[in-house]
């Protein structure tokens, strides 16, 4: 067969010769540049109430299948499909996923190579019809599907699976592993011993935007010491997080051992207080106004476009590589992702002496950014909430023109702030938008105590040419993180 060929990789089920000559057919008539494609492939390949799903196109029917091909080939001058890969999705049926790649040649001399995720699935008829498809749908695999359906990039995606699987890894290797402590006494004919006790059910909550690798080790880390988890879902990206949990129970973790709470957001408030009821210990950090110390020994044209940025590679070695792609060692901190990070730098303490030339340097980086777009209007109304009620108690702003600007519908422009006083609203509030407040001190203890006024305590990022003095400074700043 030409398109389902000897290299397609089969599940190991029985898939009868006569599905895989239909799965051929629909690809042969796919790529056929003819008016009679649309009624072949209804006659031939799909039953009377069959239903085609093509990113956000649906068509249904014998009569609409057939006139869905008339302008199929309207910029395009040839294509072909390749399926690489097949697997079985349920036994009661046959519904397959398939895997492959797309090469096609348009008008315009543009060539396209493109990798796509396809569901089809067969019913069976008559020994003398032969199969019929009752559902095709496919996905096209892409940077440019990530940017504009979700506002994301594969770089980002890839941080999320690869710091998934790093968790994975060193977490299945401490699961085995003996601990504990012995400490000398007093009296040495005693002896003790101190051993790690489960707390019993752990709450675990994950945010939307490390939709992978935050679930990922907030689920792993409790169970690997034994405890059961309860697991809330984000209401911004349930399926991923579903799809988390389903990979530990299909990959056989006992049943009970992981529970995930989803509710209507009607529901949220009676759901919220059952399970937060009876908590036995609580640890709870979920963002805040995480900091970073400019020092005067500084070097201006290297700290300012790194200075937010060094806390975020805690989380894996993918994350700078997708800096130095994107070119995004500026700003990364306040800016990334909209701004809808919990450790978003949103505070940059300067001393006086460097402020003038770092200002200069760092307004320069910022202006330039541009914002991917926010998950929900909520967070552009809470940054415009905030930054309004700072302009009108008198803040300045040293990019943002004083009022807050879209760069688009769905998205801010990059917001600095300075003169915030404590009587604004922004000054301890976390925005989760594309804002950061710009401070100027004169002397380090004014700067440590700035950074500590801060309600919040989760990272926090201190520069300095001088190794000794930053570890001085950074060890006064009350912070997860630094």
């Amino acid at each position: 067969m030409s398109y389902i060929c000897e290299g397609t990789v089969w599940p190991d089920v029985d898939i009868s010769t006569e599905t895989k000559a239909l799965l051929n057919r629909f690809f042969e008539l796919a790529d056929l540049n003819s008016p009679e494609a649309g009624p072949l492939m209804a006659d031939e390949v799909f039953s009377a109430d069959a239903v085609v799903k093509s990113g956000k196109q649906r068509v249904s029917g014998s009569n609409a299948i057939r006139n869905s091909r008339k302008n199929a080939w309207d910029h395009i001058q040839k294509r072909r499909h390749h399926i690489s890969r097949v697997y079985f999705r349920d036994q009661g049926c046959m519904d397959l996923m398939l895997l492959g790649e797309l090469q096609a040649e348009l008008k315009s001399g543009t060539v396209v190579h493109q990798e796509f995720c396809a569901r089809a699935v067969a019913e069976e008829r008559s020994a003398n019809e032969g199969p019929r498809l009752t559902l095709y749908q496919v996905w096209a695999i892409s940077d440019l599907l990530d940017k504009n359906d979700v506002s994301n990039f594969k770089e980002w995606a890839a941080a999320n699976i690869h710091g998934s699987l790093k968790s994975l890894e060193k977490l299945a290797c401490s699961v085995t592993r003996v601990t504990g402590e012995i400490l000398s006494t007093d009296d040495p004919s005693k002896l003790s011993l101190i051993f790690q006790v489960l707390v019993g059910s752990v709450l675990v909550i994950a945010p939307w935007y490390g939709g992978i690798v935050l679930p990922a080790k907030t689920i792993t880390q409790p169970l690997a010491a034994g405890c059961t988890v309860v697991f809330k879902a984000s209401e911004l990206s349930p399926r991923t997080h579903h799809l988390v949990a389903k990979m530990f129970i299909d990959a056989g973790l006992p049943a009970g051992a992981l529970n995930v709470v989803q509710t209507r957001r009607e529901d949220a408030e009676n759901v919220t207080r059952a399970v937060i009821a009876h908590p036995a210990i609580l640890l709870m950090e979920l963002g805040g106004k995480c900091p970073t110390i400019v020092l005067d020994d500084t070097d201006v044209s290297n700290a300012a476009p790194k200075c937010i940025v060094a806390f975020v590679f805690v989380f894996h070695q993918y994350y700078l590589r997708l800096c130095r792609k994107f070119d995004m060692t500026d700003t990364l901190g306040s800016f990334l992702l909209h701004g809808q990070i919990c450790f978003s730098t949103k505070l940059i303490i300067v001393l006086e002496a460097i402020a003038e030339k770092f200002t200069a340097e760092f307004r320069a980086k910022a202006q330039n950014r541009q914002p991917v777009d926010v998950v929900s209007k909520r967070i552009i109304d809470n940054t415009n909430s905030l930054v309004e009620d700072a302009r009108a108690k008198g803040c300045e702003f040293v990019l943002g023109a004083g009022m807050p600007g879209f760069v688009r519908p769905s998205a801010l422009q990059p917001i600095i702030l300075t003169n915030v006083t404590k009587d604004m609203a922004i000054y301890d509030s976390e925005s989760f938008g594309p804002s950061v407040s710009l401070y100027i001190v004169k002397t380090e203890d004014e700067a440590v105590a700035l950074a500590n006024s801060s309600a919040y305590g989760l990272n926090a990022a201190v520069y300095s040419q001088n190794v000794t003095r930053a570890l001085r400074v950074a060890r006064q700043i009350e912070c997860g993180t630094i």
